[in-house]
């Protein structure tokens, strides 16, 4: 596993980015794509087992980003979801090596209600992610239209899928910083407020249940904290993004 590292960092809102396909197709050399082919088969025979859910959809993959003068300039490239997660064990089973680096990404929110607490969510542990507690977010995927608005729209899609907030309940929605992670994905890091209170949120959330997500949980300031960093290398590194302005 690799430290996290910074790509771009500001406050930037839908006005300052621009975002691009680039159409080539992503590939890997045959013996790797037989590698994570032998992998997916396994996971899909693993998830059989333990009634979890696991599909292999198209997400995005960053090409290049670069910042200039406060604009943000992105270029994505699809990816398979198999891909995705063969290359993650393959890293853990051989090592990263930069020409495997996977660079898929995926959005993280730091959510404040109305009331002034942070919204986290106990996970049901149906998804592939065996995190029990998570930040609010979720893979880029291609089932939402790419376009300069389309990072912000899967935050909202991701608000409103997993604790049932609506987009026009979400009074800031801006994207912080571009982080690489551990394992070599690309975590687009926002911090969002609602106009809504955290009570509100518990009695939306009893409504509009997602499937992989168990619960609600409305922490203070402090309880936020705490819980990022002593959560993994991700979640620590976002801690160290959110209380550059949180003290």
């Amino acid at each position: 596993m690799l430290e996290p590292e910074i790509l771009v960092e500001g406050n930037f809102t839908k006005e300052d980015i621009s975002v691009r396909l680039n159409t080539k197709k992503f590939t890997l050399t045959d013996d790797i794509e037989k590698e994570i082919d032998d992998i997916w088969k396994e996971k899909i025979k693993e998830a059989k087992e333990n009634n979890l859910n696991l599909y292999n959809g198209t997400s995005y993959r960053l090409l290049d980003i670069k910042k200039e003068n406060n604009k943000l300039h992105i270029v994505f490239q699809e990816m398979e979801f198999r891909q995705r997660f063969g290359l993650r064990e393959i890293h853990r089973r051989h090592g990263i090596h930069t020409d495997l680096y996977r660079m898929g990404c995926f959005v993280s929110a730091t959510v404040k209600t109305a009331d002034g607490k942070y919204l986290m969510v106990r996970l049901s542990g149906k998804s592939m992610n065996m995190n029990t507690i998570e930040v609010l977010g979720g893979i880029m995927e291609t089932n939402i239209n790419l376009d300069s608005d389309y990072i912000f729209k899967v935050v909202s899609s991701e608000l409103k899928e997993e604790i049932g907030v609506l987009e026009k309940e979400i009074i800031k929605n801006n994207l912080i910083a571009v982080f690489r992670g551990g394992y070599t994905n690309i975590c687009f890091y926002f911090e969002v407020e609602l106009s809504i209170n955290s009570d509100e949120v518990k009695q939306r959330f009893d409504k509009n249940r997602d499937i992989d997500v168990s619960g609600v949980l409305v922490l203070t300031l402090d309880e936020y904290k705490d819980t990022l960093q002593n959560h993994n290398l991700n979640k620590q590194f976002i801690y160290k993004l959110f209380t550059k302005d949180h003290k």
